[in-house]
């Protein structure tokens, strides 16, 4: 019974996380044959818990990468999602726009006071966009011209912010939804 014992203490040390090789069971019989098998499972599983743990890392050093890029960017750049709602942007959008958009994430573009021919813009220019992608097929992006009013009671002088816009559908799930 103790070489069943074994592999039972075993089956439970995997599964509460411990991939630690366990005693092996040293018969040409079943049991032998078993304990082995058990061993290789959980160096498997071990050698498996370790490659997600460097992809893990590998993935979160690219995003802190790309963050930092897009952080120290002087354009600005926004994603949106769905019916443009606001996925994410950097700094410098904020700077641009002169508007703080932390407490927008999630929201239409179009819902941000302030914004809303800068979203009537955005919208236009993807709706075009769409139009001639599906009849030629030949353009990967637009690029708009949008005036945004600015009043000067916003600190400004009043006078329009001219902006010059570029933008792509996201191909990320494979559907262009981005």
């Amino acid at each position: 019974a103790e070489p069943l014992l074994v592999l039972a203490e075993g089956t439970k040390a995997v599964a509460e996380g411990n991939l630690s090789p366990r005693p092996i069971v040293a018969t040409a019989d079943e049991l032998g044959t078993l304990t082995q098998s058990f061993n290789i499972m959980t160096r498997q599983l071990s050698e498996a818990r370790a490659t997600v743990e460097r992809n893990r890392v590998a993935l979160e050093n690219a995003k802190a990468y790309l963050e930092s890029v897009l952080a120290n960017m002087s354009a600005g750049v926004m994603v949106l999602h769905g019916q443009f709602r606001l996925v994410s942007c950097n700094e410098s959008v904020g700077r641009i726009l002169q508007h703080e958009f932390d407490a927008h994430i999630g929201k239409p573009l179009a819902s941000i006071a302030g914004l809303e021919p800068f979203a009537d813009g955005v919208m236009g220019a993807f709706s075009e966009h769409s139009a001639h992608s599906a009849s030629d097929g030949s353009t990967t992006h637009w690029q708009k011209q949008i005036a945004v009013p600015r009043s000067a009671d916003e600190g400004d002088t009043g006078h329009d912010l001219t902006l010059l816009a570029r933008g792509t559908h996201l191909r990320v799930d494979g559907r262009g939804n981005g």
